[in-house]
């Protein structure tokens, strides 16, 4: 700053005019004054400027923090007050004495604060065109406009030095006046997606969810926030547990029990940086207590903590952002109705008139020997899950012998009929079965030509196993072909 804090003196122009006198008594006693004859002083005008705040590149007089990269170029205002410390009026140029190197000084604007609020207001404050008339002892406040570029990273600074220079005496300019713009670091999160999965008892079921770094700057571990809430619905006994690893450039941590421990693990010193992923891996575990329909709703949070000052911003603050896992147990559930029917009266008894499935029952029926009886047996998945290596069977009474069987079901594959439970065709009549035997019938869902674990019985689906025979009829150890549908 060049010039006096305020006003130079006396106003420029100003007369300073002054007379001088003699007193005295002559010898007659009398009193006389006498005055000189006048003289008379002009004023000049003392030229002076100040802008304020001061600063150097070591020492600002200001600093002001503009948006991330992630929001786009953005303008921005320092501000300062042009002074005039001199005794007369006088005009004064603004201009830029100085830039760092990535500033453009040609695109720095000066604009007067027209509403005079202290606050650049775009399109309320004038644009500054030419020299600034103010008064003696009077400031005005200005402001030295600039845009920064929106690629710019975090942290990078801006450096504009205005200055001020009298009209009246070019020597008098003041341009000790650097301030700096500082893009802010930008801290933001995305967290995705919230999900659901059956989970079978005892079971697990595995969930992935990914944590983007959207801001730009690096989070260390002590920065991110990540937090479990499990909220279940539990039978007596039951339980879910969960385990967490996460996964950062294709190397996953071992599983710990809180996901903040397994991203202390992951990040360790380091950092994720700007733009970087990494996966939260979440396993929860069923124990085989736990009843179909039992749920737990893991909620998952991810903030950024310790980041927010005038040089940074944390888009996520206060949100903390969660997704949730939701864990439905399922489970299969097999069933059995058994039910029969007299298939005709004595000595009429045509077996391939049996009634259908739903004109039997499971009520007591009255025989004579050389009736013909019809067996149906209905085999449910009523759980909510797949049961596997479905076996319907009936042994027999040894007072009756085959005379046919077959089954049906609403669960596609091909029907496989044994008398062993090992051994399995697709032909009932190729096997022997003496009375007393017992028959099985499933279905071969893989094509396979056997009954395992790989076939399977779908929730809601069933198997319908029709067995006729003859009340102490003549011993027939293979079964006929019966072409009454199956029903």
């Amino acid at each position: 700053m060049t010039g006096a804090a305020g006003a130079v003196g006396t106003a420029a122009g100003s007369a300073i005019n002054n007379t001088g006198f003699v007193d005295y008594v002559d010898d007659t006693g009398a009193t006389s004054t006498v005055a000189s004859t006048p003289v008379t002083a002009t004023v000049a005008q003392v030229y002076a400027v100040s802008v304020t705040p001061d600063g150097t590149t070591a020492t600002p007089g200001q600093t002001v923090y503009t948006s991330g990269n992630t929001t786009g170029a953005q303008t921005t205002a320092l501000t300062y007050t042009l002074t005039n410390p001199g005794n007369g009026t006088d005009t004064f140029s603004i201009t830029t004495s100085a830039v760092s190197a990535n500033v453009t000084a040609a695109n720095i604007k000066y604009y007067l604060d027209t509403n005079g609020n202290g606050v650049y207001d775009a399109g309320t404050d004038t644009l500054v065109s030419g020299p600034v008339s103010l008064a003696a002892d009077a400031s005005k406040v200005f402001f030295a406009v600039y845009t920064t570029p929106a690629a710019a990273p975090a942290g990078t600074q801006y450096d504009i030095t205005p200055a001020a220079t009298s009209t009246g005496d070019a020597t008098k300019t003041d341009t000790n006046n650097l301030g700096r713009i500082v893009q802010k670091s930008i801290y933001d999160l995305t967290f995705t997606a919230s999900q659901a999965k059956s989970i079978t008892t005892p079971g697990t079921a595995s969930y992935t969810q990914t944590l983007t770094n959207t801001g730009d700057a690096p989070l260390t571990a002590a920065q991110i926030a990540l937090s479990a809430s499990p909220a279940d619905t539990v039978a007596a006994g039951g339980a879910f547990t969960q385990g967490y690893t996460v996964t950062i450039a294709g190397v996953t941590t071992a599983s710990f029990s809180t996901p903040q421990a397994a991203l202390n693990s992951a990040l360790g010193a380091g950092t994720l940086a700007a733009g970087s992923v990494l996966t939260l891996n979440t396993t929860v575990t069923a124990n085989n207590a736990l009843v179909s329909g039992n749920k737990e709703l893991l909620t998952l949070g991810a903030a950024i903590t310790g980041v927010t000052s005038s040089a940074s911003a944390n888009n996520n603050v206060p949100t903390v952002l969660s997704v949730t896992d939701t864990s439905t147990v399922v489970k299969g559930l097999g069933t059995i109705n058994k039910t029969q029917a007299l298939c005709g009266t004595s000595g009429s008894t045509t077996p391939a008139n049996c009634p259908a499935s739903t004109g039997a029952s499971t009520s007591a029926i009255t025989v004579k020997p050389g009736d013909y009886v019809v067996y149906y047996l209905s085999a449910t998945n009523a759980g909510t899950s797949n049961i596997f290596a479905t076996k319907v069977r009936d042994a027999l009474p040894t007072n009756v012998s085959i005379y046919s069987f077959g089954a049906t079901s609403t669960q596609a594959g091909t029907m496989l009929y044994s008398v062993n439970g090992t051994t399995w065709t697709n032909n009932a009549t190729t096997l022997s079965v003496p009375n007393g035997a017992t028959v099985y019938a499933a279905v071969d869902t893989n094509a396979d030509g056997t009954i395992s674990a790989a076939d399977i019985l779908a929730p809601g689906s069933s198997v319908l196993f029709r067995i006729k025979v003859t009340v102490n009829g003549t011993v027939n150890t293979t079964p006929v072909t019966d072409s009454q549908a199956i029903n």
